[in-house]
Formats: C-alpha cells, sequence, structure tokens
C-alpha cells in the first residue's frame, strides 16, 4: 500500500525561540511524501528572520508571511484549499516517526488529532 502525501501546516505567531527545530524536524524525516506550508500570523517577536533562514532550502517547505494576525483557525483556514497532501498535520511541536505512524493509522479513514504546545 503506498503511503499517502502530507501536508504539514505550521502557524506562527511568536515562537521564534521553536520554529527552527519545527522546520529542522519535518525536514529531517525520512519520510519523502510530504509539504510543509509555513504561515507566518504577523509574528512580532524574531520569527520572521528565523524562517526567512530556511527559504529556498527545500522544495517542499512553503513559505508565506501575513500582515495580520489570523489566529490558529484563520491561518490555517488560509492555507487549506492550497495543501496537497491527503492527509494535514497542523501543529507546533516537534514531529517524529512519520513514516511509522502513518503506516499504523493508514488502515482508518478519517482520523483527527489536535496537539497544543
Amino acid at each position: 500500500m503506498a503511503l499517502p502525501k502530507v501536508s504539514f501546516v505550521i502557524i506562527n505567531y511568536n515562537y521564534g525561540r521553536y520554529i527552527a527545530q519545527a522546520i529542522s524536524s519535518i525536514l529531517s524525516q525520512d519520510y519523502a511524501g510530504f509539504e510543509c506550508v509555513v504561515l507566518d500570523n504577523n509574528s512580532t517577536d524574531s520569527s520572521r528572520d528565523v524562517v526567512r533562514q530556511f527559504e529556498n532550502s527545500d522544495e517542499r517547505l512553503h513559505i508565506e508571511y501575513l500582515d495580520r494576525n489570523l489566529n490558529q483557525m484563520g491561518g490555517f483556514l488560509h492555507v487549506i484549499d492550497r495543501l496537497s497532501g491527503g492527509w494535514s498535520v497542523s501543529s507546533m511541536p516537534t514531529i517524529s516517526y512519520l513514516r511509522t505512524s502513518l503506516r499504523f493509522t493508514s488502515s482508518f479513514t478519517s482520523i483527527a488529532a489536535t496537539v497544543s504546545p
């Protein structure tokens, strides 16, 4: 069974001290079938400078900077129509063991999960 493409969505607001680790964690997966959308929600800390370091580093990474804060749900709704994966994950924590998780959950027709830092 082919594993699905996964869309990671990182909605960032003033997580400058964590955002590099979150992006690096996703990009270091051994599962190649993913895209990662980083949406900066008009951060006022160092977030944008940190995220800019990742620009053009990986073709699976898409970055957008908003001029106003849409909050978490508004940010997700802002990007949802552009996601190309069969599975979408929206969270800030470090992502681990993606390949194993997908094998386990691929027998389910739908799964919803919420993770909060």
